[in-house]
């Protein structure tokens, strides 16, 4: 289902082209994760009227972070969430035919152990109130 960019691809690294039900879109992909591919379909920004040298500037800074966050999150950042939020999409798995470009893998269900100090109490210690 997944490749990679022809060797001869000279599009942004980021653009995915997802073959879903033999109808091509041109994604930037947020997320796969349980067999779906959650992305923001830029073919559809001329529909909304929306301006895709925003999202393509934003887009160049968060692959050159190195993609550490989902690209919705790094668009939050930088005040583009409400802009972009008619342009996501979800694919599921079985329904697409091909992938070509990254398919960037977070995982957003992990949970972080946060060890915090026990609060004790000052004994013997005079507390002075300034007058």
């Amino acid at each position: 289902m997944r490749e990679d960019h022809d060797q001869n691809y000279t599009g942004k690294p980021y653009f995915t082209l997802v073959m879903y039900q033999h109808a091509p879109f041109i994604v930037l992909v947020d997320n796969y994760i349980n067999k779906t591919i959650n992305g923001f379909v830029l073919d559809y920004c001329e529909v909304y009227s929306i301006d895709i040298t925003d999202i393509i500037n934003v887009a160049d800074e968060w692959w050159e972070d190195g993609c550490c966050q989902p690209f919705s999150i790094f668009a939050s950042q930088h005040k583009l969430s409400e802009t972009i939020q008619p342009l996501f999409k979800t694919f599921p798995e079985e329904f697409v035919n091909r992938a070509i470009g990254p398919l960037p893998k977070f995982e957003m269900n992990i949970i972080f152990n946060v060890k915090r100090r026990k609060h004790r109490e000052i004994k013997n210690i005079p507390i002075r109130k300034k007058s």
